[in-house]
């Protein structure tokens, strides 16, 4: 697209620990820095969300809390209503202060009933569950079924996920095939463009994205140089805010939101209140003048606002309507709620994740921006559509069947070779060994992976000079099963050899002998990694309330855009509603006043 606008071509840098970085909670450096400027201790710590995923009668079911409400329906639900408002599990700190107690109450609930019945019971009040799916259990999923996710792999052999996103053509019915392609309605963009404009510039987005999956697609369309104006109800304010460094009750204490802070800068920030009829008036002026509209609400949201494809279509024939639901506009889970622990439990992730001999867990990772990155790839496909012909449309990106598509491996060996794969710690079918092995020192951990024979000869040459004492019976010309099959004796070999040394001195060792290994870090540890501070990958703001931080970038470079990606903050709450209502649209100074008194438009939440 930039390459036609501008007439020249570009070079791509694609980090593969900057995407790694920008997946896995990512925002950690993002909290450390946001709570060292609070003057608050920051604490980053390994935990488990309680509850999450539990027993019953026949199997595993999985929650997530993500709201006060969600908490009050969940005790209500396990019979507990005697609960609501028990300071001991308020909140997930106070749960996890008091976990033994709090799991043994839920799971002498969950125990007693079938899985099936408690999902059925818990999607009725709107609690985030699921079944943990399985690789044997995963086709038969009735939602999967309907929505015809798993398709036949074009070579045969077996079952794939198909890609997780629907592009509609809109001659009458949402997502009609037609082998037939429209003729081109404009001539594509000329090449004449400025060489130093990034990707997207000119491109115009109405974002009305809240928590992480949708902010992080929009975050990379503002990168990459759209204008993007989100969209937040300042009585119902961006989830993400209120995961604050502060504390309720602190001056703006909303703006210290560590997800929103990372998720959301390069954008500007409006507030409206979309269920009223002035908002509902301008949030249809602002969709004429956008080129995208985004956002993630459960289906039925944007129904009940009166924000329809058809209504938006009539107001801006050009638009993309980009919709990202959890679980997809039909099918039987279509108005259930979904966060990414749910899609993490639901499509098999976390059947794959924990010790061989322990229950499923949750990897709490990439769920979100891997929703993000999907539509974002949707989006680029539909732009090149209607540069081609003219034509808006309409988009769904569904979050769990991205997350089916980086999970597709136990699917794929199940209906291909009818084996069940199942999790097995940090042990792969391609390495051994292959683990995190704790070091000396408080809590230090190296992770290894002996993938080639090179990487196992080097290592064992390391634990035969180090351990002389210690039988070590293989010859270092042994293969992958091989060293597989003798994984626990290598496992106790190496973590031997680790235990009295420290892990940088070990790292250092082992990358020298050409053995990849790493120390493991917190996430706040990315903003001192050497790495990216030589790409640049964080990116430095200043912020009006919280001062000066650095935030991710985007996980690669172009040769066309040498600055940085992120150049401003995350908005404050309504910070832009002059700029965008009265500058923009043509509204007053009093239009302004008068929306600000009906409490339509605001710049503290409630």
């Amino acid at each position: 697209r930039a390459a036609r606008r501008t007439g020249r071509g570009d070079h791509a840098d694609v980090s593969m620990l900057e995407c790694m970085a920008s997946t896995m909670q990512t925002y950690g450096s993002v909290a450390a820095s946001l709570f060292r400027a609070a003057g608050a201790e920051f604490v980053s710590g390994r935990t488990l969300e309680i509850p999450s995923i539990e027993p019953t009668a026949d199997g595993f079911v999985g929650f997530c809390l993500g709201t006060g409400q969600q908490l009050q329906d969940f005790l209500a639900m396990i019979e507990r209503p005697d609960l609501i408002g028990d300071p001991r599990f308020a909140t997930m700190g106070e749960r996890a202060r008091h976990r033994e107690e709090f799991l043994e109450m839920v799971r002498t609930w969950t125990t007693k009933q079938r899985t099936e019945d408690i999902v059925a019971l818990a999607g009725a009040l709107r609690i985030p569950v699921a079944a943990v799916g399985t690789p044997t259990t995963l086709t038969s999923v009735d939602h999967y079924v309907e929505r015809g996710v798993f398709v036949p792999n074009p070579d045969g052999g077996f079952l794939q996920p198909r890609v997780p996103y629907r592009i509609g053509t809109f001659r009458g019915v949402p997502f009609e095939e037609t082998t037939e392609a429209p003729e081109a309605a404009v001539a594509p963009p000329a090449a004449d463009g400025p060489s130093d404009s990034r990707p997207l510039t000119g491109l115009r987005v109405l974002d009305l994205t809240a928590y992480w999956a949708g902010p992080s697609a929009t975050l990379s369309l503002a990168a990459l140089g759209a204008d993007v104006v989100k969209v937040e109800a300042h009585k119902h304010a961006d989830g993400m805010r209120f995961a604050s460094a502060r504390k309720p009750g602190d001056d703006q204490w909303w703006e210290w939101g560590m997800v929103y802070f990372g998720a959301n800068p390069g954008k500007r920030g409006v507030t409206l209140d979309l269920a009223t009829p002035e908002g509902h008036d301008l949030v249809l002026r602002l969709a004429e003048t956008a080129d995208v509209v985004i956002e993630n609400f459960s289906p039925r949201v944007m129904d009940n606002l009166g924000l329809t494809w058809q209504t938006l279509h009539n107001r801006n024939e050009r638009l993309i309507l980009l919709r990202m639901p959890a679980f997809g506009l039909d099918g039987p889970w279509r108005d259930r709620t979904g966060f990414a622990q749910t899609m993490e439990q639901a499509s098999g992730m976390a059947w794959m994740t924990g010790r061989a001999d322990g229950p499923p867990l949750i990897p709490r990772g990439p769920c979100d921006p891997n929703a993000g990155t999907h539509a974002v790839f949707a989006l680029l496909a539909a732009l090149e559509e209607r540069d081609r012909t003219g034509a808006g449309t309409m988009i769904e990106s569904t979050m769990v069947e991205a997350t089916l598509n980086i999970a597709a491996e136990q699917l794929i060996t199940w209906t291909a070779e009818r084996r069940e794969m199942r999790r097995d710690g940090n042990r792969a079918a391609g390495a051994a060994p292959q683990g995190v092995y704790r070091c000396a020192g408080d809590d230090t951990w190296l992770a290894l992976a002996a993938e080639t024979e090179a990487h196992w000869t080097a290592l064992l040459a390391l634990l035969r000079r180090d351990l002389p004492d210690v039988a070590l019976p293989w010859t270092g010309t042994e293969d992958v099963p091989t060293r597989r099959a003798a994984h626990d004796a290598i496992d106790e070999a190496v973590s031997q050899w680790c235990a009295t040394r420290s892990a940088a001195d070990l790292e250092t060792e082992l990358l020298a002998a050409g053995v990849p290994a790493a120390v493991v870090v917190p996430p706040a540890a990315i903003e001192s990694n050497p790495q990216l501070e030589h790409r640049g990958f964080l990116n430095r703001v200043v912020h009006p309330v919280t001062g000066e931080h650095r935030v991710p970038g985007l996980p690669f470079r172009l040769e066309s855009v040498p600055g940085p990606w992120i150049t401003t903050p995350a908005p404050t709450l309504g910070q832009h509603n002059t700029e965008v209502f009265v500058d923009e649209l043509g509204l007053t100074e009093d239009d302004l006043a008068a929306l600000a008194d009906k409490g339509i438009i605001g710049t503290t939440p409630g």
